[in-house]
């Protein structure tokens, strides 16, 4: 006997489904970081100790890479937003720093941190809103807009 599903439970079937395989550039960049914190990390002891320091070295610099690009990868949706902020905000490297020290970090290839910070936040505008954003003027001041002054009627 075969089954076959009904269309509306293929529909949420396949909707799921390319979910679960879909893969923004934002989760990529999270999961490569990850990956890297674990190379790294697996490189010393319990102690903190370098097991090799010329891997340790190569481990860190590509920590370092991945960090960012992670902090440049661009979001798709307000979903990869919520999970970069979440992975910034939660994300630690071992028991060295935390995630959001990484971001203003000049050893993670900023002179300024301001420059970090700017470019993390510039990657979290989702590209449909970019364009509504630049073209976008700034809203007046209460007392200063148009009636705001005066009361119904007057």
């Amino acid at each position: 006997m075969q089954t076959y599903l009904k269309t509306m439970e293929a529909d949420i079937a396949g909707a799921l489904l390319y979910d679960r395989l879909r893969r923004s550039p934002a989760s990529s960049a999270i999961n490569g970081h990850l990956n890297s914190v674990e190379s790294d990390e697996a490189q010393f002891d319990d102690n903190g100790g370098a097991l090799d320091a010329a891997a340790a070295v190569e481990t860190r610099r590509a920590e370092i890479r991945s960090f960012r690009e992670f902090r440049q990868t661009t979001c798709d949706t307000a979903e990869d937003v919520q999970a970069k902020i979440r992975y910034l905000l939660h994300g630690t490297l071992g028991e060295r720093q935390t995630l959001v020290e990484c971001l203003m970090d000049a050893a993670y290839g900023w002179g300024d941190a301001k420059d970090g910070l700017e470019l993390f936040l510039k990657s979290l505008l989702v590209e449909d809103f970019t364009d509504a954003l630049t073209h976008a003027r700034a809203p007046a001041h209460p007392r200063t807009a148009r009636g705001a002054h005066t009361r119904e009627g007057d």
